[in-house]
């Protein structure tokens, strides 16, 4: 719900939101169907926003919600041990990459937002964000790094 409401709050509402509560439309849609109306984004990259999006929210599910139910643990050989998939989910690993991709698709909606602003807009949120995007780009890089960690269809 926070992710939404702060996309809401900073964006603005979609007009659809009455719908979507009626309806009981999937918040995941409902944050990329704001990003992509707020943004004015094409069909290629609102698609890969919104695989990434239900990813995101399907990790927070399984976070915030574990299932009780006894799995078959994952061998790690780092460990040289069996360890329940939750421990490989949420693992170093996965952050850094999860990490990477937040980090790639704020700067792309950073970039939009730069092209859609109006002359006489205060765009100072816009650059604020990319300011802190820019550093924690370079503070969080992995050396030898240099692919995007996300593709790159066309806003």
């Amino acid at each position: 719900m926070a992710f939404y409401d702060t996309v809401k709050l900073e964006l603005g509402r979609h007009p659809q939101e009455a719908a979507w509560k009626k309806n009981r439309t999937a918040r995941a849609a409902q944050v990329t169907e704001t990003l992509r109306y707020r943004f004015q984004l094409g069909p290629g990259f609102t698609a890969q926003l919104r695989q990434y999006v239900d990813e995101l929210f399907r990790f927070r599910a399984r976070a915030v919600h574990p299932d009780g139910q006894w799995v078959v643990p994952n061998y790690r050989p780092e460990l040289d041990s069996a360890v329940h998939p939750h421990l490989v989910t949420f693992s170093a690993p996965h952050a850094v990459q999860a990490r990477a991709l937040t980090l790639q698709v704020l700067t792309q909606l950073i970039a939009r937002a730069k092209q859609l602003a109006r002359p006489d807009a205060d765009t100072g949120w816009i650059k604020q964000g990319s300011d802190e995007l820019d550093r924690l780009n370079r503070l969080y890089r992995i050396p030898g790094d240099d692919q995007p960690a996300y593709p790159t269809a066309p806003l």
